[in-house]
């Protein structure tokens, strides 16, 4: 049971559920469910795919409580929904250039640029 999130346990009638912050435990002999109370020092986010396989606590299991054994879901902050990014909607990607281009250019390239090494040797030899 994580003490951090348990220092102020409030109990409650609820079912133990350790992925939404209660657990079980003994009080003077009675068990009770305690619900744990959050520390916003070690509060974090998920963008969890839509489709995410097992949904949200499928995600969490797989993905967050290998990490972070004592983490839970706040229910209140969950939000189901979806980004669009329109810069991938809107965007029209531009043509590749055929390979012949390309070669062309860098031909094109080499012709303009030829003798040019050889005139900065010559000027930097010839010094100022």
């Amino acid at each position: 049971m994580p003490t951090l999130l348990l220092s102020s346990p409030t109990c409650t009638s609820a079912q133990p559920d350790p992925l939404h912050r209660r657990w079980q435990v003994e009080v003077e002999g009675k068990k009770q469910v305690v619900e744990g109370k959050p520390d916003t020092d070690l509060r974090d986010t998920e963008q969890i795919p839509l489709l995410a396989e097992g949904g949200i606590e499928g995600f969490f299991q797989r993905e967050v409580l290998p990490y972070v054994r004592d983490a839970w879901i706040d229910e209140s902050g969950t939000k189901i929904g979806f980004d669009i990014s329109f810069t991938r909607c809107s965007a029209e990607p531009e043509p590749l250039h055929r390979l012949a281009e390309i070669r062309g250019g860098i031909e094109a390239l080499e012709q303009e640029t030829s003798g040019l090494l050889q005139q900065v040797l010559v000027d930097v030899s010839s010094g100022p």
